[in-house]
């Protein structure tokens, strides 16, 4: 029986969490994840994270960072989301009605010590963080074979619209098909 086949077997009225692991899987985690539409995967040695994971999420626990560990989707079905700076949460919400299957585009806009989030146009985060008010801009992610595309950094020194974007600047947008 093709692997797939099990695993929609695994789902079939059953809304427990998928995790998938071993040999096979740790030789492309991000691209067996999304084929397998699991929600997590270890990869590696999975004997010290396995339990650690099982037991953060029966708690209800942040389970991001663990090592080897990979989560389907940018965000987690429920739309939930986290700004952090390190250890601190800046900003933290929900995306309503997140569809994890579509593309989506993400945006966040430094200005001096405010931070502005975005997800698809609509403003998630309008912080202010004075622990940090330059340095080098860096993309961080966790371990969640995420991908990125269209990826610009650019210093803009004009006034940023309610929407992010900043005038004068070029517009990108990243349009998926049916079969991607």
């Amino acid at each position: 029986m093709p692997v797939r086949d099990v695993v929609a077997a695994c789902r079939a009225g059953n809304p427990a969490k998928l995790v998938v692991g071993g040999a096979g899987y740790s030789i492309f985690p991000g691209a067996a994840l999304a084929y397998l539409d699991a929600d997590f995967g270890v990869c590696g040695e999975g004997e010290v994270v396995f339990p650690v994971l099982l037991e953060r999420l029966q708690r209800g626990q942040d389970v991001v960072g663990l090592p080897g560990l990979y989560a389907r989707g940018g965000l987690p079905k429920d739309g939930s989301w986290k700004l952090k700076y390190q250890e601190r949460i800046l900003a933290a919400g929900v995306v309503e009605k997140f569809d994890t299957s579509a593309w989506h585009s993400m945006k966040l806009v430094l200005r001096g010590t405010t931070i502005c989030g975005y997800i698809d146009g609509q403003r998630l985060a309008d912080v202010k963080d004075n622990s940090r008010s330059h340095g080098m801009p860096y993309l961080a992610s966790t371990y969640d074979g995420d991908l990125f595309d269209n990826v610009t950094i650019s210093n803009q020194t004009a006034a940023i619209s309610a929407d992010g974007n900043v005038p004068g600047a070029p517009q990108r947008t990243r349009e998926s098909s049916a079969d991607e």
